[in-house]
């Protein structure tokens, strides 16, 4: 599952470069760390089921602590003057490569366990 954090910083970096272009450098931060958001969740995520601990406490503890994490950082972001909007993209387009990331994995392992 690191390699799903790992693409969706390599995304987010492409991203930003590629709106540096043709945007402002401040809306490509924003989106920057918008995804850079998501990624931390993700790490933290994988680093909580990782642990070991499965039990149900430690997993509503776990969600918790992510979404606190990340309304956190909007706050920082917003209170940053940075644009929003864009922040938001940036985590949209960032979770949905992590879905697919995710699936590609899930059904690559299936087709090798058969």
């Amino acid at each position: 599952m690191i390699r799903v954090v790992w693409m969706q910083l390599c995304v987010a970096l492409i991203l930003a470069l590629i709106v540096s272009f043709f945007w402002t450098a401040h809306i490509a931060t924003s989106l920057f760390l918008g995804a850079l958001v998501v990624s931390l969740a993700t790490w933290l995520m994988v680093r909580s089921a990782t642990v070991g601990d499965a039990s149900q406490q430690s997993l509503y503890k776990s969600a918790a602590i992510r979404f606190f994490t990340v309304l956190l950082a909007l706050f920082c972001i917003a209170l940053a003057g940075l644009n929003m909007p864009a922040a938001i993209v940036g985590m949209v387009i960032v979770y949905m490569v992590g879905f697919g990331v995710s699936a590609w994995l899930i059904v690559g392992l299936d087709k090798q366990a058969r």
